[in-house]
């Protein structure tokens, strides 16, 4: 291949290089994206066929769990807690006098709140999930186009004939293998809270009232009975 055709797809490249800058709308990176896949019907239908694939398997949702727990031994129950992360192959986030995070596998995440309700009084649970599949299907997307055009510089770099053209090539490809981990380890910290789902747990001592405390206590329960019934 003569030097003006090499010169000419290294034109190509770099310009198509500038324009995602001015395209790209993602607050994370995305990898280079050149017109020439656009005219490449196996991409195109390659990545077609991807997101097909993934949006019609099971959607992948991010679970948080928040419980609110009265004790009888705040002493214990981090140490509880945290032996229900290990039962259920999880671990321990952060733990302090008042509260307890861990991770335990998504599909033990139920029955791992079922033993923990058994530490204590429930006051209040709550369950979130937020919805990462049209994210995480586009990352997957960009993250083979990105691996097709590495391979197309390295194509470029074996012809390169000169080292300023060596030079241009290995400059995009650093930036390209930059954004390429960068994908990567966002898709690997997707999986890894897609496995494991987190459980935070607010926790604080029973109130024991006194002598004189539990004569209110019947004083109220005896008000209640008259004046609200269900």
């Amino acid at each position: 291949m003569n030097r003006t055709y090499l010169y000419f797809l290294l034109i190509i490249v770099l310009f198509s290089s500038c324009q995602k800058g001015m395209k790209r709308t993602s607050d994370i990176a995305a990898p280079y994206h050149s017109p020439i896949f656009d005219r490449d019907p196996d991409f195109v239908n390659d990545a077609a066929k991807q997101k097909n694939k993934i949006t019609e398997e099971e959607r992948i949702v991010l679970y948080n769990a928040f419980v609110d727990l009265k004790v009888e031994d705040e002493k214990v129950i981090a140490e509880n807690i945290t032996d229900i992360a290990k039962k259920y192959e999880g671990y321990i986030l952060r733990s302090n006098n008042s509260e307890v995070s861990i991770r335990v596998l998504s599909d033990k995440l139920d029955i791992a709140l079922e033993d923990i309700g058994n530490y204590g009084k429930v006051v209040n649970q709550e369950i979130n999930g937020e919805d990462v599949t049209e994210e995480y299907t586009d990352m997957n997307i960009r993250l083979e186009n990105a691996e097709r055009t590495r391979q197309r510089y390295l194509a470029l770099l074996d012809q390169a004939v000169n080292v300023q053209e060596v030079l241009m090539v290995e400059r995009e490809l650093e930036r390209l293998n930059r954004e390429l981990e960068l994908l990567k380890g966002r898709l690997k910290r997707l999986d890894e809270l897609h496995t494991f789902s987190t459980i935070t747990v607010y926790y604080h001592k029973k109130v024991k009232p006194g002598v004189l405390g539990y004569v209110f206590v019947g004083l109220w329960k005896g008000i209640k009975f008259l004046f609200v019934r269900s």
